[in-house]
């Protein structure tokens, strides 16, 4: 996500694994079968406090959110059916507010 002053705000790593295309390919886990990965969701700007409000701040406007999104439909536009997300304990809620739910070690939703 740029801004007006071509500044980078946040970005999302949203990956196609090779055994989404090529049956001769086998995922590491089976809970990744039939998924898109989410690598990284990363929103820039000094970090804050949940509910804490500062006009010029970048997080907390829901940039994390419109990215997760775009991401969601480029793999439904791809034919995927299902986003999976490499998510650390601390964010996990996070991704829970958006229906992802815990499989194994991964943030799941079907797409």
């Amino acid at each position: 996500k740029i801004d007006t002053k071509k500044k980078c705000l946040g970005f999302i790593r949203l990956r196609f694994p090779s055994y989404l295309f090529s049956p001769k390919h086998k995922p590491l886990f089976t809970v990744l079968k039939d998924s898109a990965i989410i690598r990284e969701l990363h929103v820039y700007g000094k970090a804050m406090e949940i509910g804490e409000s500062n006009i010029k701040a970048t997080q907390h406007k829901g940039l994390g959110e419109e990215l997760l999104g775009e991401a969601e439909e480029t793999a439904k536009k791809a034919g995927i059916q299902k986003i999976a997300i490499i998510s650390g304990v601390g964010v996990r809620n996070y991704y829970r507010k958006f229906g992802y739910t815990l499989k194994d070690t991964y943030m799941t939703k079907p797409i």
